[in-house]
């Protein structure tokens, strides 16, 4: 499958999907940290994990500050092929900062 091929499917699930439970994130207190654990999971499962974290940050339109604010950490702890896909999409996000007092995650874009 492509990346176009599984945003367009987690698109698809969203809107038919009442409540997503994706899991207890409470612990991780920053994007890098969760993508270096999506990233993780996508390894143990043989995905490619850059592809995974692309169609992760697509669906949940993070601004260009968030984006390259995590490829920054995840380079310097060794995720290289992650960062390198995040530096890609930095440019192709909206270019602003992030909103004071909203959620670090939003609802997945129709």
């Amino acid at each position: 499958m492509s990346v176009e091929t599984d945003l367009a499917e987690l698109r698809r699930l969203a809107k038919t999907t009442p409540a997503l439970d994706a899991g207890d994130f409470a612990a991780m207190e920053s994007l890098a940290e969760i993508l270096g654990y999506l990233a993780t999971c996508a390894r143990q499962e043989g995905c490619p994990e850059a592809d995974a974290i692309e169609v992760f940050v697509r669906a949940a339109d993070f601004t260009n500050h968030e984006i390259r604010a995590a490829e920054r950490k995840l380079r310097k702890v060794g995720f290289r092929l992650v960062a390198d896909r995040l530096r890609e999409l930095a440019p192709r996000t909206k270019r602003q900062k992030p909103t004071p007092g909203l959620p670090q995650f939003r609802q997945v874009r129709n």
